[in-house]
């Protein structure tokens, strides 16, 4: 059984992301762990004290518990029939969400996404970057208006690289039990069609992966995400799903990553895939 780890900030977001996680769970199946963080009251280097009174926070503590019950209420009275748990977590999310999904395994994190490529409040600024930066579990961002379909076909974004069918086997691992259709997406210039290389890729996909559903097309534009643009648009795609490649300090500075850029538009659950090695 896997294990899905979902944040809660208590909002809208959070919310339609808790029933996405749990329709996922019910098919997979997986076990749910839904979690609040709330951060440490911070000491102070100069006199040595702590700058908020523990008997403040063991009050804030002791609120969140009854809120993240209450916001699970009706999740667990529902779903009776799918193992959740729950806790309040002290410390920044990204400290939790490393301590979770080291102690307990987890398999997927699913959390809500905004509009107008805010995530939602818990992961704002530094910690939303670091969490799709530095995550090596997939992370699934579920925007508000999505609602759950069966993932009948998953588009996955690839530039050919070989190390890309090890993401494809992770994706196929993770969804495997809703037997869906797997849409290879490449998109480049015209002028910039390899098919030597496309070849061996999809014969890595043939001879390392066994899943007869995976399906390939070259999209011919100029712009990746005008290209992943069209795909939500005119295909009937449930996720898109892209990896996150490590950039060096000065990419950072100047350009926005593929998947940070896609979050900004993207009206369907976009799943992150950490960059992997290459399948052995």
């Amino acid at each position: 059984m896997k294990k899905i780890l979902v944040p809660i900030d208590f909002s809208d977001y959070a919310s339609n992301a808790s029933k996405y996680a749990i329709a996922l769970a019910k098919i997979l199946p997986a076990s749910l762990h839904f979690f609040h963080a709330i951060k440490v009251p911070a000491n102070n280097p100069m006199s040595g004290l702590i700058v908020w009174p523990l008997e403040e926070y063991a009050d804030i503590k002791n609120e969140a518990d009854r809120n993240l019950a209450l916001f699970l209420e009706r999740f667990l009275t529902e779903n009776s029939d799918v193992p959740i748990t729950y806790s309040v977590e002290i410390g920044a999310v990204k400290e939790v969400v490393d301590k979770l999904c080291e102690a307990q395994n987890i398999d997927l994190i699913v959390m809500g996404l905004a509009g107008a490529g805010k995530l939602t409040q818990f992961i704002i600024g530094s910690n939303s970057k670091m969490l799709i930066e530095k995550a090596k579990t997939p992370i699934l961002l579920i925007p508000k208006q999505s609602s759950f379909d069966h993932l009948k076909k998953i588009a996955f974004a690839t530039d050919l690289r070989e190390s890309d069918v090890n993401a494809v086997h992770k994706l196929i691992s993770l969804f495997y039990p809703f037997n869906s259709d797997i849409l290879l997406a490449h998109v480049a210039k015209p002028e910039k069609e390899d098919r030597n290389k496309a070849k061996h890729f999809l014969n890595c996909i043939t001879n390392k992966i066994n899943y007869d559903r995976v399906y390939y097309k070259k999209l011919n534009n100029s712009d990746i995400y005008n290209g992943l643009q069209w795909i939500t648009e005119n295909t009937q795609i449930s996720i898109i799903a892209m990896i996150h490649r490590n950039h060096t300090l000065l990419a950072e500075i100047f350009e926005i990553s593929h998947t940070k850029k896609l979050a900004r538009f993207t009206k369907l659950p976009l799943l992150v895939l950490p960059d992997q090695d290459e399948i052995s």
